[in-house]
C-alpha cells in the first residue's frame, strides 16, 4: 500500500513538473480569493469540462469553453498578456489546453492544480445549474 501511495504521489508531482517545464504554471486551488477576483474578468477563467460536469458545479464567473480542448484557436487573443486560468475536473485536461494557449501566444496561462475536485476539497465556492 505504501508503494502504491508513493507511486501515485510521484506520478502527480511528475505530471505537474512536466507542465511547468513546458511553461504552464500551476494555480493552487487554495487561492480562492485570487481566482474569484480573476473570474470577474471575461475570458480569464475557462472551464473546459463537459456540459454535464459544468452543470454539477463550477466556479462563479467561469466561462464554459469545452471546445478549447480540441480547438484552442477558438479563443480570441484580444489581450495575450492578460492572465488566463484553465479549469477541468481533476487537473489532467486543463494543462493540455493551457499549453496549447501558451503556444498560441498567451503569456500568463495557468491551470488549476487538481481541478474542480481540489477546488471543492479546499472549500472553494461553487454554483450549479438546474438539470435541463
Amino acid at each position: 500500500m505504501k508503494f502504491f501511495l508513493a507511486a501515485l504521489l510521484a506520478l502527480a508531482v511528475g505530471w505537474e513538473l512536466l507542465w511547468a517545464v513546458l511553461g504552464v504554471k500551476p494555480f493552487g486551488p487554495w487561492r480562492h480569493a485570487d481566482l474569484l477576483a480573476l473570474s470577474q474578468t471575461p475570458g480569464s477563467v475557462l472551464d473546459v469540462r463537459t456540459a454535464a460536469e459544468y452543470r454539477l458545479f463550477r466556479i462563479p464567473g467561469a466561462q464554459h469553453r469545452p471546445e478549447l480542448l480540441f480547438r484552442p484557436e477558438a479563443l480570441d487573443a484580444r489581450d495575450p498578456a492578460a492572465p488566463v486560468v484553465v479549469v477541468c475536473m481533476t487537473g489532467h485536461r486543463s494543462p493540455l489546453v493551457a499549453y496549447r494557449l501558451r503556444r498560441r501566444g498567451f503569456q500568463q496561462v495557468y491551470h488549476l492544480t487538481g481541478g474542480m475536485l481540489a477546488w471543492k476539497l479546499t472549500g472553494g465556492p461553487t454554483v450549479s445549474s438546474p438539470a435541463p
